[in-house]
């Protein structure tokens, strides 16, 4: 939905399942980013 409407969403978690749901996840610890990780994803799986 994001994608549709232009628009960037922030979401912090500790649920690693829910991060599933992101295009990237920004690892940080102690204040600094650990490591970024682009998450690929096909339309079929974003929308099911």
């Amino acid at each position: 939905m994001a994608k549709e409407h232009n628009q960037t969403i922030v979401m912090v978690t500790h649920d690693e399942s829910l991060a599933t749901y992101a295009n990237k996840i920004v690892h940080i610890h102690d204040g600094h980013i650990e490591k970024i990780v682009e998450v690929n994803k096909n339309e079929n799986e974003k929308n099911s």
